[in-house]
């Protein structure tokens, strides 16, 4: 389960094993979580980003070199989305791009 510390931070408790983590369990993830097409995700700590792999369980506080090269392909594929809506003209409501945006800058 999610749980916020006093200060904001989230946490996870696992009742059946009766252990927490800062690092949200997999069984609790969405499905942009899920995507490991690169070991490292993003995550706050008390306002603060940093990255971590999950599969050497090491963490940074600065975007490691696969991250940045991961978030580039991932802008591409936006851009080369929102140029074919363009292109289609097809009417997009303005709502919507900021939070097609802000997707991507989350994964």
């Amino acid at each position: 389960s999610e749980h916020v510390t006093d200060e904001g931070t989230k946490y996870y408790y696992n009742k059946v094993t009766q252990k927490s983590s800062w690092v949200k369990p997999d069984c609790l993830k969405t499905v942009e979580e899920k995507d490991f097409s690169i070991p490292w995700k993003e995550y706050t700590t008390n306002g603060k980003k940093y990255y971590y792999n999950h599969k050497t369980n090491e963490s940074k506080w600065e975007k490691p070199k696969e991250y940045l090269e991961w978030e580039k392909r991932e802008q591409e594929k936006m851009n080369k989305k929102m140029n074919e809506i363009k292109n289609n003209n097809v009417k997009l409501d303005e709502k919507n791009i900021p939070i097609m945006r802000q997707t991507i800058q989350n994964k």
